[in-house]
């Protein structure tokens, strides 16, 4: 094998790139840290091009460094220079006959679309002499010399393209390819050969054992942290969906840790309430082949596994959200079922201050436009649980001046937390009569992380409070302390309401530590400042490219290329380097299965379209 471009490896050290050079067989070991969501128009994943390990237990890891101390990342940084000059040269040589728009000698117009050129093998990444492309241009062949306006490659132009085929194709997409791509045969294995294991599931419990799987995007090139993500967003989404009392991990089944083995009844779940969430779910497919027979038999479920990056994105947000906890369309009925009735508190505080509401009141926060008051309540016969709520307006004026009004205020709408029995919390937007709302009204409550700003019932929510109760001090009781203008029984009804500052910074300390000591159990926090479920419902959203697209249907990227024909016309432009937007690639997914023979959907249910 030959080494990189020597010339090049000094030209980018001197401007202070180090470079990770290892054999072709170490680079799973380059672990590139790329937790940035990508651009609008790029790729989905985090960091679609990241080498990351290949194995996927390394949580917190912060990747390997040379003998020269130089950080891993540089290989990366090193190879997305040497694919720009490559890409450049093609573009340079052979693009006027071989590049979109060019002349199409040979029914070849891809030249700078690697994926392409991968998929109807013009290049095998790693070896460059069984490369068509590259021994061609080696050779002298290409371009040929009756097109004297490309002009022939110089000898180190060559090289580079040899050292971009041989050295840098693999470190730019990534894991999931040749060897180390997992097949939806080999996934089938996986799970089926876990369930029938004895020794860990018991006969009797096979009907509870369901899947989540990540497989597809380690195929699609998302690796080392930036999968690590995906793993935190799921376990503690499916935490925050729980009424089990402890939290509970899903169990990876495979090595990469890509294939999650949960059990229903850890969460409080049920079949039906799995099967309500395939329902809801377009990329649910039921497989028709033998391991998948024996799955379906031993669960008595027709899909036993889901995409978890789609069920964090969707399952983080309403209908799914309130389906899931089972949230009700009322507030006061919510309350009842807890056991809390807010009014005759609030009474009782009042007129014997028995510790059992404390508020806080104040003019600005991140979320409401207006004032805002937040009220605790003790959860009866739970000590490890409590009751937020928040009174929000559309004003300040009139009686939706908390400092005018501070007991007899009215407010537009609020946000209820309330802690699960495992410690996490859950949420609930509600409006000015207390019913059940899947968005804030932007006028009283925005979210910026939100395409439209509003706030999303769940989603939003774990956004703000990522690490728990957020702590804010009251404004309201020295404010009636200090006024001339309320009579001695609003002040005492407020001083009872409105504990010391002190006080309720305790409480809100508490009721913060509940919240972090439950996350703490599910691992070591990938990136606590910016919601891992947002994270991810975020890149979720993003376009998506042929290697992404095969990835979730279940195939190689050449194999859909050599496909493709078969789809949707919205599909055809991925095979010229495009891309889809995922809104269009969602919409034309269960047809597509169907089309390709991969398995039945809802487009093909039993055989028949």
């Amino acid at each position: 094998m030959r080494t990189m471009n020597t010339s090049l490896v000094q030209s980018l050290r001197s401007i202070g790139l180090g470079l990770c050079l290892l054999p072709a067989g170490a680079l799973a070991g380059c672990t590139v840290n790329t937790l940035d969501v990508p651009p609008e128009g790029s790729s989905t994943g985090f960091g679609s091009s990241s080498t990351g390990s290949s194995s996927g237990g390394s949580w917190g890891s912060t990747g390997d460094t040379d003998d020269s101390g130089d950080a891993s990342g540089g290989e990366e940084l090193a190879c997305e220079l040497v694919s720009e000059e490559a890409l450049a040269i093609l573009d340079d040589r052979c693009g006027s006959c071989h590049g979109p728009g060019g002349s199409n000698q040979a029914q070849f117009d891809y030249v700078t679309d690697v994926y392409a050129l991968i998929a109807n093998g013009k290049v095998k990444p790693g070896f460059p002499l069984e490369s068509p492309l590259y021994k061609r241009v080696e050779s002298g062949q290409m371009p040929p010399a009756n097109v004297p306006s490309a002009g022939r490659p110089t000898d180190a132009e060559v090289l580079t393209l040899w050292t971009w085929v041989e050295e840098c194709i693999s470190v730019q997409l990534g894991c999931g390819q040749g060897d180390d791509y997992i097949s939806i045969d080999t996934m089938l294995s996986l799970m089926r050969n876990d369930i029938s294991d004895t020794t860990e599931i018991s006969p009797d419990e096979r009907e509870f054992i369901r899947y989540f799987t990540l497989t597809h995007l380690y195929n699609s090139g998302i690796c080392g942290e930036d999968l690590e993500v995906y793993r935190y967003a799921l376990f503690k989404l499916i935490n925050s969906l729980s009424t089990g009392n402890k939290v509970v991990l899903p169990e990876a089944i495979d090595e990469r840790a890509t294939i999650f083995r949960i059990d229903l009844r850890d969460y409080g779940w049920d079949a039906a309430l799995w099967d309500e969430i395939v329902a809801a779910n377009p990329f649910a497919i039921e497989y028709v082949k033998n391991e998948a027979a024996d799955l379906k038999d031993f669960t008595r479920t027709e899909v036993p596994f889901q995409t978890a990056d789609w069920f964090v994105a969707d399952a983080s947000r309403p209908p799914l959200y309130h389906d899931i906890l089972k949230i009700p369309s009322s507030r006061f009925t919510l309350e009842n079922a807890f056991g809390i009735n807010v009014a005759s508190n609030i009474a009782t505080e009042i007129k014997s201050n028995d510790d059992i509401v404390a508020r806080s009141g104040f003019q600005n926060s991140n979320v409401s436009v207006n004032n805002r008051l937040i009220e605790r309540h003790e959860f009866p016969g739970a000590s490890n649980r409590v009751y937020w709520l928040s009174y929000d307006f559309a004003g300040n004026d009139g009686c939706r001046n908390l400092f005018a009004e501070p007991l007899d205020f009215c407010e537009d709408g609020g946000e209820i937390i309330f802690n699960l029995p495992n410690g996490l919390q859950a949420y609930m937007l509600v409006d000015g009569n207390g019913d059940r709302i899947d968005e804030g009204p932007d006028d009283i409550v925005t979210d910026p992380e939100q395409p439209d700003q509003n706030v999303v019932n769940g989603l939003s929510c774990m956004g703000c409070h990522a690490k728990g109760m957020i702590t804010k001090e009251d404004e309201v009781r020295g404010h009636v302390f200090e006024s001339f203008d309320f009579p001695e029984e609003i002040k005492q009804a407020v001083t009872n309401l409105h504990p010391e500052p002190s006080d309720f910074e305790s409480l809100q300390t508490l009721d913060r530590k509940r919240f972090t000591d439950a996350l703490e159990q599910i691992g070591p926090v990938v990136e606590r400042e910016e919601e891992p479920t947002l994270r991810v419902f975020k890149a979720f959203d993003l376009d998506v490219d042929l290697r992404r697209a095969a990835a979730e249907l279940g195939v190689r990227t050449e194999q859909l290329a050599s496909q493709i024909g078969k789809l949707g016309p919205d599909l055809q432009k991925l095979v010229d380097g495009g891309t889809v937007k995922r809104q269009v690639f969602t919409a034309n997914f269960a047809q597509s299965i169907c089309d390709l023979n991969l398995g039945e959907t809802v487009a093909c249910k039993k055989g028949g379209k």
